[in-house]
């Protein structure tokens, strides 16, 4: 459970990381519906360390930053899925005589009890980490994409849109920027764009492709009945526990239609300069160089590399009531409040 915002600047004031002024900021979050926690990271009041180390302060813990020591497929299923979400802990560290666990509530009720039976011969040591950075690394505990495709073609019933569905949820899970349908001459390959890598997600039988793409194409309003000529479209699409709108590109080949798919994730919102990978140098060159009254700023770089992401931080980064912003983009990909998108 997220922390209450009365909580958080308390812990803040206390530990001197914010002054008291944080009165200031309630009307703002009533308007935006942001927590303390979102207005402070978004507006580089804070950094998601200083955050992590302030609360970490407040239960007497050392802090974990699982961005930089991401945990691993083995250390995920050291706890069983249902208890590691419950408790919304992580192993991080183990060796012959302890272990390390991560979490974001060291005083939530029965968690010390249900590790001394998890782990009853090593010493267990909790330490800190951010809720959210937790519930990243529980993507290891997905089912492989192949094993789930073949539990939906067993079943033999909405083949195609369950499909489809399971490669979403996964491509969320994972904040991949691409999916990738590419056929080959017994199957198509799916493939994810994380962090600017295209990675192998599964494979799916060539039989059921047909169905899955014109499905995608009737979704973007695109031609079915066209084969042989490139094919650009957009759609929104929702899961059980999202919504989001993608675009689409479909270009024939030798073996048949590929689809691109770019996700236009929700999460691009919560971002700002502070925890998008950028070094503390870089981080105040561009900052000092987005409040300089006239000028440019040239983004560049490959797909997934991270554009997108680095100029809609800076738009976040400018939002002001007294600044009048307005974007010429080619198409607009997430919607900025107060920002007048063309």
């Amino acid at each position: 459970m997220e922390i209450s915002d009365k909580k958080l600047r308390d812990i803040l004031v206390k530990g001197d990381y914010l002054e008291e002024e944080l009165e200031g900021i309630k009307k703002l979050l009533e308007e935006d519906g942001q927590s303390l926690q979102e207005y402070l990271l978004t507006n580089d009041l804070i950094t998601r360390d200083i955050l992590g180390q302030a609360l970490a302060e407040e239960y007497g813990l050392d802090y974990y930053d699982l961005n930089s020591k991401p945990t691993t497929d083995d250390q995920v299923h050291r706890i069983p899925q249902e208890i590691a979400q419950h408790f919304n802990i992580v192993v991080v560290k183990e060796d012959k005589k302890k272990v390390w666990i991560a979490t974001s509530n060291p005083e939530k009720e029965e968690l010390q009890s249900r590790l001394k039976k998890g782990f009853s011969d090593k010493e267990v040591e909790l330490v800190y980490s951010l809720e959210d950075d937790i519930r990243d690394s529980f993507v290891h505990y997905q089912e492989k994409l192949d094993t789930r495709f073949s539990e939906i073609i067993e079943n033999e019933e909405h083949v195609a849109p369950e499909i489809l569905n399971e490669v979403f949820i996964d491509a969320q899970a994972f904040e991949a920027s691409d999916i990738h349908f590419e056929p080959q001459d017994d199957d198509v390959l799916v493939r994810f764009r994380v962090d600017g890598v295209l990675q192998e997600a599964g494979n799916l039988p060539k039989k059921y492709y047909k169905n899955i793409l014109n499905r995608i194409k009737v979704m973007s309003n695109l031609r079915i009945d066209e084969h042989f000529i490139a094919q650009d479209g957009s759609m929104h699409y929702k899961t059980d526990n999202d919504s989001f709108d993608v675009r689409t590109s479909i270009v024939p080949t030798v073996t048949g239609e590929k689809t691109v798919l770019r996700m236009l994730s929700s999460y691009i919102g919560g971002l700002s300069l502070s925890n998008i990978g950028l070094t503390e140098r870089n981080q105040k060159l561009l900052t000092r160089a987005a409040k300089q009254p006239f000028g440019m700023i040239l983004v560049t770089g490959p797909t997934g590399s991270g554009k997108t992401t680095t100029l809609y931080s800076l738009l976040h980064l400018l939002k002001q009531p007294k600044i009048n912003i307005t974007t010429i983009e080619d198409p607009v990909e997430y919607k900025v409040t107060n920002a007048n998108q063309i």
